[in-house]
């Protein structure tokens, strides 16, 4: 999941639609975002806006643009202090094409290259940091900071500083900002990055989780009704924390039922750090069906407004 670039086929690229199982739980806010420089390109500071995200930036640095992708990333933008040429060549070989990408610059004493990009893992969960990394809140969501040791000896960085950030309405895709730095003066090159980085933003605006039971329980009934399109088993679920009794001829999505069951639906729901809830939907049945069994249950994440997103289901309860 770290910053690598030396690697034939990049293992980055966005990956949605695939659930990661985030626990909610105390963050450690070490970054308090300021306001985003409202300066012009050509002042000082810019402002970077592209991908989802914005933020400001000294004005001197350029912004370059290649096509970089692979299974679990894609580039948004490169910002330096020195050129950076195309990463990413192609070859013809006996079976085809083989496409290598690297970083391909060189950076000169207190010099900087910023790669920018937005990712996917299955599993991925920013809530569990890598040990030695910093826990962060940035605007709102959360994220972390690691310093590395360079990996390209050939690319002149002394450290490799990481920026990673949640997406906002996902659970496993995120953003990362990763800094190749060299010094000798890494003090102000490390102060330009922690305001860069304190002034991000995401665009669209971030959408917090509203405080009362009464507007949580809007979204749940949205979420239940978007949800019962494809399924009528999900209208048997009060759309509030608790349980109801219904009847139904299969579990919500499938499998069917041998024949109609009287169940016991139950509604629970928790709110996470990632301004989304995670609502889990259990079902019972009176007695087991006999080729399904007698258990269902679902995760569903459901944003603010009410859209469900990511869902994981099955006979036990995720």
């Amino acid at each position: 999941m770290h910053h690598r670039r030396r690697t034939a086929t990049w293992p980055w690229l966005l990956c949605l639609g695939v659930l990661a199982s985030c626990a909610a739980g105390p963050q450690t806010p070490v970054l308090t975002p300021g306001p985003v420089a409202s300066a012009a390109i050509g002042d000082r500071p810019a402002t970077f806006r592209d991908g989802g995200l914005v933020f400001s930036y000294p004005a001197d640095w350029r912004i370059f643009h290649h096509i970089v992708q692979s299974s679990f990333s894609t580039s948004i933008a490169d910002l330096a202090t020195v050129d950076v040429p195309e990463p990413c060549t192609t070859t013809n070989d006996a079976v085809g094409t083989t496409t290598a990408c690297a970083d391909r610059f060189h950076l000169g004493p207190d010099t900087l290259v910023v790669h920018v990009t937005e990712n996917g893992f299955p599993g991925f969960n920013i809530l569990k940091k890598p040990p030695a990394a910093a826990a962060l809140i940035v605007d709102a969501l959360p994220a972390y900071f690691e310093t590395l040791p360079p990996d390209d000896p050939a690319v002149g960085a002394d450290q490799t500083l990481i920026w990673t950030l949640a997406r906002p309405s996902s659970v496993d895709n995120f953003f990362q900002i990763a800094a190749l730095v060299r010094g000798p003066d890494l003090g102000v090159i490390t102060d330009q990055l922690r305001t860069l980085i304190s002034s991000v933003r995401y665009e669209p605006p971030m959408t917090r989780l509203p405080a009362t039971a009464s507007e949580r329980d809007v979204a749940i009934g949205k979420a239940l009704d978007a949800l019962a399109g494809s399924s009528a088993a999900w209208r048997c679920f009060p759309p509030h924390i608790g349980s109801a009794a219904g009847v139904i001829s299969e579990f919500p999505g499938g499998p069917a039922l041998v024949a109609p069951h009287r169940a016991t639906c139950r509604t629970a729901v928790e709110p996470t750090a990632l301004q989304l809830w995670r609502a889990t939907f259990s079902v019972e049945l009176d007695t087991p069906d006999r080729v399904v069994g007698g258990e269902f249950a679902a995760q569903v994440w459901i944003a603010p407004d009410g859209t469900p997103g990511e869902m994981t289901s099955g006979s036990a309860v995720p």
